[in-house]
């Protein structure tokens, strides 16, 4: 994200993402125990998916 922001034209929609994508790491880091590891594997494989059933 740093080389981003700082090109000449850096693209705005890639920094949202990237900043969008740390603070829900941020959030999972603070619900997410240790025995969650299948989740955090999912999601950081990007093998999560959502649906209205949850977790």
């Amino acid at each position: 994200m740093y080389d981003e922001e700082n090109k000449e034209n850096p693209s705005q929609i890639l920094i949202d993402y990237c900043k969008n994508r740390i603070r829900a790491i941020d959030d999972l880091r603070d619900e997410l125990g240790p025995n969650d590891k299948e989740i955090i594997y999912k999601v950081l494989s990007g093998k999560m998916l959502v649906d209205n059933e949850g977790i």
